[in-house]
């Protein structure tokens, strides 16, 4: 039998992610940041532009998911269509231009304040360990 949760109304958690072939993945949650620079092995066959876009949305979801949420309906910025969780979590995915994006920066060497960054305690999945240089 399957379960039907309530996702609750659209929820605007000031969710940013942005990618980048040349450096990585940026994050932002309200003002705090995260990133993920690319190692010189992440680049394989299938692996282009939009599926890193899509690994930092699920990135952003291991984040949530440390953060206890789940049942709820999220919006994300993102200039990415794309991703559902285990968690429940619906994400709205919204486009926002590229000057626009606040995790943009960070891809720029512009990380931010040290006090802001977020650290995690997720592991990545096996297929994406090799992928960053730091995580």
């Amino acid at each position: 039998m399957c379960t039907l949760h309530s996702h609750g109304p659209l929820q605007d958690l000031h969710l940013y992610v942005d990618a980048s072939m040349f450096w990585g993945i940026s994050i932002i949650i309200r003002d705090c940041w995260a990133s993920f620079q690319l190692s010189s092995t992440w680049k394989i066959a299938g692996r282009e532009i939009c599926w890193l876009e899509t690994v930092a949305i699920e990135l952003l979801i291991y984040f949530l998911e440390e953060k206890g949420l789940h049942d709820c309906c999220l919006l994300i910025h993102s200039d990415s269509q794309g991703t559902l969780s285990h968690l429940s979590i619906s994400p709205k995915i919204i486009y926002i231009n590229l000057a626009a994006n606040p995790a943009d920066p960070i891809l720029h060497g512009e990380q931010g304040e040290a006090a802001l960054h977020v650290s995690h305690n997720f592991k990545l999945p096996y297929e994406l360990i090799n992928c960053f240089l730091y995580v």
